[in-house]
């Protein structure tokens, strides 16, 4: 089966803001062989910049009493943001992003 492709076309400011952004806050994971990026954010706007800038889903979590946005990207999706930015990620944030992968069916 073929992979679907995602491209994902970014100025240079927004590269750079997601690259500090994802070093920060992202989870990075495969669940069920697929895999998948996600954050959760008390303040929707930057996860409404997130969804604009690379597409996903947001939606609405209670947590221990705290309300949260989440964004995720999974599949192809997940899997064209962490090639991406893996490059400009921290050795650890590399690792993360690599388990993720190699953790795909």
């Amino acid at each position: 089966m073929a992979r679907k492709i995602i491209t994902l076309d970014l100025t240079r400011d927004q590269r750079q803001w997601l690259i500090g952004f994802a070093e920060a806050e992202f989870a990075f994971m495969c669940i069920n062989g697929v895999e998948r990026v996600e954050c959760d954010q008390k303040d929707t706007e930057p996860a409404i910049k997130l969804l604009l800038m690379l597409g996903g889903t947001l939606r609405r979590i209670e947590r221990e009493g705290h309300v949260y946005v989440r964004w995720t990207a999974t599949g192809p999706r997940a899997r064209t943001i962490m090639r991406r930015i893996k490059r400009s990620m921290s050795k650890r944030r590399q690792a993360q992003i690599s388990k993720a992968m190699k953790e795909t069916k």
